[in-house]
């Protein structure tokens, strides 16, 4: 397939968007829109294109739709900065025809946590919509998780993007604090509220992924990753309620 216009949004990823960058060489272009990162990102992505450009952050939806318009190729890759294209994906999707009959395809995106691939724990496989014509695409879902929506037939590719999400535990509560505020928020406006039966919510996670969804066979971070994401979901729920209460206040 010729054609492939590869888009990256970063901020602060100077650590890692060098892998992603490297795995994306096969692409006719690669398309880089930073939000004001205080590090040496837009420095280490213009080593590999002269396609980077600034756009102050909107949200991760907006975002995206912003590169896609960049890209002058008629199809587009959408990497994010923490994975990495692996070499039999650069492979299969050089392999395609220039005008397949599918107007997308979803790739297998591969979980990697505490340096461990996660294969349980509901986890994996997660199929994501990544390369598709641009011309057919529409940018939806909420603010903070995007839905990419291709009109027509869509296909699969079943060679792995790695994504390493966390950089460690660190990281993740970085990163905890925001996104359940955000998932809360998120909720309340949509109409959701609060319930008694939210308070085992956290119960009903841990055992879901830990024994139902096998996630014992990945070992201490199938049972950390069980744990915090029980511990994510009490929080986000909490964190609704909290705001229910808030805006009930005279």
């Amino acid at each position: 397939m010729k054609g492939i216009s590869a888009i990256i949004v970063t901020l602060n990823e100077a650590d890692r968007i060098e892998a992603c960058l490297e795995s994306l060489k096969f692409c006719d272009e690669v398309v880089v829109v930073d939000a004001g990162s205080a590090d040496q990102t837009p420095e280490i992505a213009r080593r590999y294109t002269d396609k980077v450009s600034h756009h102050d952050w909107t949200n991760h939806r907006d975002q995206k739709a912003y590169a896609a318009s960049l890209a002058t190729g008629p199809w587009v890759l959408l990497v994010d900065a923490d994975e990495v294209v692996s070499t039999e994906l650069a492979n299969e999707i050089q392999a395609l025809p220039d005008n397949p009959l599918e107007n997308g395809f979803f790739i297998r995106r591969d979980f990697y946590f505490m340096g461990r691939l996660m294969k349980h724990g509901g986890a994996w496989p997660d199929w994501v919509m990544r390369l598709f014509r641009k011309e057919k695409v529409v940018f939806g879902g909420s603010p903070t998780h995007e839905n990419v929506e291709v009109s027509g037939q869509t296909g699969k590719l079943y060679d792995p993007i790695r994504h390493y999400s966390y950089r460690n535990l660190e990281d993740y509560f970085r990163r905890f604090n925001s996104y359940t505020s955000l998932a809360a928020r998120e909720r309340f406006e949509h109409g959701v509220r609060f319930s008694f039966i939210q308070n085992f919510r956290p119960f009903y996670e841990f055992i879901m992924r830990y024994f139902i969804r096998l996630g014992f066979l990945d070992g201490y971070p199938g049972f950390v990753y069980a744990l915090l994401s029980s511990f994510y979901a009490w929080t986000k729920y909490s964190k609704l309620k909290e705001l229910e209460d808030k805006n009930a206040r005279p």
